[in-house]
């Protein structure tokens, strides 16, 4: 089960750690950055031990039962549930899909050039388009079948 309290003491010697070369200043403005614990809970680092640890647990424990029982994870924004996605994906050991909302492609986008949006956007573009309806129900049919989703 993933921690969901922070251990001060750890994350000031982390912090410690990995601002010894920077000036006090800016060892200060990364701490303030990192004070709030939504920044703290998204950090990649944690998503992706977390992800590990469930895919993991559900492969030993759910997975070897064969009685095609499957699972969801509830996340914190739209960003954490991508990179989930990607961590669990990549152990292996478990396959996943993203059911979320569509991304405003108005907040932030600028840009024109696709490289440069959100990666909320990119992910949406790339995996869901002008199908939103089509890929929700492709993603619930893997979800409630006997496939490996």
């Amino acid at each position: 089960m993933p921690e969901l309290t922070i251990n001060e003491e750890a994350v000031n010697r982390w912090f410690e750690k990995i601002t010894a070369g920077l000036s006090e200043a800016q060892s200060a403005d990364l701490k303030k950055k990192f004070a709030n614990k939504r920044a703290i809970y998204g950090a990649a680092n944690r998503i992706e031990l977390i992800a590990w640890d469930i895919a993991s647990h559900f492969s030993e424990n759910i997975k070897k039962l064969g009685l095609g029982l499957k699972g969801q994870v509830a996340v914190f924004s739209k960003l954490d549930a991508i990179r989930y996605q990607g961590y669990l994906d990549d152990t292996g050991l478990v396959s996943s899909a993203i059911v979320i909302s569509a991304p405003d492609s108005r907040e932030g986008n600028t840009e024109v050039d696709e490289s440069k949006l959100p990666e909320v956007q990119k992910w949406w573009n790339a995996n869901v388009g002008n199908d939103q309806e089509g890929y929700e129900r492709r993603v619930l049919d893997g979800f409630s079948g006997d496939g490996d989703l």
